[in-house]
């Protein structure tokens, strides 16, 4: 996969990322897995804040279902 953004993350074994250094604003955060649809949600980013934005993939067991 070739990403042509600086902020992406690969979440750890356990499903945890984070993305630093972000500027304040309105983002639509998009995350992918090669056996499901995307998921985008927006999230706001305030300006001294941390903000966490809990995600869940649906991961169908039949490969062939991949879309």
């Amino acid at each position: 996969m070739v990403l042509d953004h600086r902020f992406f993350a690969v979440p750890d074994p356990q499903g945890n990322y984070r993305i630093d250094n972000v500027p304040p604003g309105e983002y639509q955060l998009v995350a992918w897995h090669e056996r499901a649809r995307r998921v985008a949600r927006s999230v706001r980013i305030n300006a001294g804040q941390s903000t966490a934005l809990d995600l869940s993939i649906p991961i169908p067991n039949d490969v062939a279902a991949r879309p």
